[in-house]
């Protein structure tokens, strides 16, 4: 029986923030939104440890003439979508509600501070764990500071590297695609 329903951030609860912020930054500056999205995708793993934001922003400026603060703005003001709306929603049935995110410092203090992100039991973003989703470790220290059990958990991303490390520590996932597929298959697991 599923008791808790962990969400992932952006392209679940937000839309991906790489790619609505390449294509902003290309229409502006004139660079192809494929390789600014590449390089925000490639470069923020390695920052989302809890590295130095600073570090990102080095790498983004050596490669494309774009003043750090627009890349900042272009990363953080992605709103939150209808699936957001949808969370908070489950938790009044009764369910445990848990946020896990790849975010940088800079974008995981801009999501907490604009977002009313209360209706969360516990909020786990990677530069405060020091781990992302690609590694099982992410989730065995959910598991562990949440002493959930990880059969009784359902992990929604849109990432199937993300999907794949949740199943490899027992959990239970949804390879999230829109919200309609979500509430399809959450209802094959007796949750809608």
């Amino acid at each position: 029986m599923i008791k808790s329903i962990v969400f992932d951030w952006g392209g679940v609860l937000a839309p991906a923030d790489h790619i609505l912020a390449s294509k902003s930054l290309s229409a502006k500056y004139g660079y192809d939104a494929e390789s600014l999205k590449y390089e925000f995708k490639t470069n923020e793993a390695e920052f989302a440890t809890g590295k130095q934001d600073s570090g990102f922003f080095k790498i983004i400026a050596k490669k494309f003439d774009i003043p750090s603060e627009f890349v900042k703005k272009a990363l953080n003001e992605i709103p939150h979508n209808e699936v957001f709306e949808f969370a908070k929603s489950l938790k009044s049935k009764g369910f445990k509600i848990f946020l896990l995110s790849d975010q940088m410092k800079f974008r995981s203090d801009y999501i907490k501070e604009h977002n009313d992100l209360s209706f969360f039991d516990n909020v786990f973003f990677s530069n405060e764990i020091g781990f992302i989703k690609t590694s099982v470790q992410s989730f065995y220290h959910f598991l562990k500071t949440t002493q959930q059990k990880p059969e009784e958990c359902v992990f929604i991303d849109d990432r199937i590297e993300n999907i794949n490390m949740a199943k490899r520590a027992g959990i239970n996932t949804i390879h999230f695609i829109s919200l309609e597929q979500l509430k399809k298959e959450l209802v094959l697991l007796s949750i809608v």
